[in-house]
Formats: C-alpha cells, sequence, structure tokens
C-alpha cells in the first residue's frame, strides 16, 4: 500500500461520554445514581400557584370536552413555555392563574397535543403575542375570563 499525505498530526479526542453497558449500570446501586435533569423542562409550578388554581377549579376539569374524565390531575398552561420563557421574570410571568387551567388528562392531551387547532379557537392554548388575563376562555362549556387572583368573570 502506498503511504498517503494525509496522515493525522494530532491524535483523535472523544467529544462525547463514555456511555456504560447495560450489565454495568445494573451494578451501580441507586444512591450512587445522579440523576440528569430532562432537556426541555421548564421550571416547577410554585406550590401556591397549584393550591390556588386547584381552589378556582374545585378539582374539577376546567376544559371539560368530549371524553373527560371529570377530575382535574394534570396542569396545563395556555401559553407553552416556549412562547413566554423559563426562567427569572418570564417564568413568574408564566405561572400565574390566568394562563393555568386544571385539567384531566384526556382534556389536556386535546388541548396541545391532539387538537391545537380546537386548543387556539377555544383558547386553551394561547399564542406568543396573547396576554392570558385579556383573552377568553371556553371554561367547561362558558366563554370566561381568567383573573391572576383565582377570579371567573363572564364575558358580556
Amino acid at each position: 500500500m502506498k503511504p498517503s499525505s494525509l496522515t493525522r498530526k494530532t491524535p483523535l479526542r472523544r467529544t462525547t461520554a463514555l456511555t456504560a453497558s447495560p450489565l454495568a449500570r445494573s451494578s451501580v446501586h441507586a444512591h450512587q445514581a445522579r440523576k440528569v435533569p430532562k432537556r426541555g423542562t421548564s421550571s416547577p409550578v410554585p406550590p401556591k400557584v397549584r393550591a390556588a388554581l386547584r381552589k378556582r377549579s374545585g378539582g374539577w376539569c376546567e376544559i371539560a370536552t368530549r371524553g373527560c374524565t371529570g377530575l382535574a390531575t394534570e396542569f396545563a398552561h395556555r401559553k407553552k413555555n416556549g412562547a413566554g420563557g423559563r426562567h427569572g421574570d418570564a417564568a413568574a410571568a408564566h405561572h400565574v392563574l390566568s394562563n393555568a387551567l386544571d385539567a384531566c388528562h384526556n382534556c389536556h392531551q386535546i388541548q396541545g397535543h391532539r387538537e391545537p387547532a380546537q386548543a387556539y379557537a377555544n383558547g386553551w392554548m394561547l399564542r406568543e403575542h396573547q396576554d392570558p388575563a385579556r383573552e377568553r376562555v371556553l371554561r367547561r362549556g362558558v366563554w370566561r375570563l381568567l383573573g391572576d387572583d383565582g377570579s371567573v368573570m363572564a364575558v358580556v
């Protein structure tokens, strides 16, 4: 074989971390395992906001669309994280009651994952430029405005 003029002058370096094989991972004790945060997760919703939302909803789903189970089990943002920010003042403005709905799992899936067109039309999901306190929402079949203080106002 003829020698090539394309020879490496520096050694190769690994740019990614080595991962342990499944057998090696099973030998790691639970207290030694390191938790790695999931990518794309937002800051957690403050307990005060969760409690106020639960008080407003009474534990019942606020979306109440077809397939609704009735009991609220999930915190649903009307304006998604990517539309407002995840840290500091943006996160504080994101975790407000006017931007939150208490929903069952089925309604939460419709609210933003299965049928986004319906969710935008009914105010369950908002675009980046929309203010949750000024945008009406179809709450349990009736158009309402949600306040940051936990109030629910009729739309005239």
